[in-house]
Formats: C-alpha cells, structure tokens, sequence
C-alpha cells in the first residue's frame, strides 16, 4: 500500500465529514476500501482536479496527496477544498 495514501482512515474522514456536511468526498483509488465506501467521486489525481473543479459541489473533501489542494484552490478560487 502507498504510505500516503494508508494515512487516510475511515475514522479520519468521517470526522471530516462530521466537521464539513455538506462537502462532497473525492478520493484517490489507493485510499484504504473504508474510505472509498464513503467516497463520492473515485479517481486518479488527475481525475480528481478535472472532477472537483467541473463540478457543481463548491465544497469538497480531497483524500489523496496534500499539494493537490493548491492546484485545486488555484484553479476554482471560488470553491472550499479540505
């Protein structure tokens, strides 16, 4: 398993989710099976930037690499990214 991705827990995300309700939840397909149950949207980095960026939710939970947050804030300002 990738050690970055292994760092993501179920108990982790669903306190994200408790914190954020109204995000949506985009992850990487390494995540640990728990995490991508609760995941609305599957794919690689790549997909995950095209997807959240072309989507209607302006707010979203990215489970996958941390500097992935700043291509996703650089390219939809407008929206929320956790």
């Amino acid at each position: 398993a990738c050690i970055v991705h292994a760092t993501f827990p179920a108990r982790r995300l669903s306190q994200m989710k408790f914190e954020h309700p109204g995000a949506s939840i985009a992850a990487h397909p390494e995540c640990p099976p728990e995490v991508l149950r609760m995941a609305d949207y599957i794919g690689s980095t790549s997909a995950i930037i095209e997807h959240c960026v072309a989507a209607p939710e302006d707010e979203w939970i990215v489970m996958t690499e941390s500097g992935v947050r700043f291509s996703l804030e650089r390219l939809a300002p407008h929206k929320t990214f956790y």
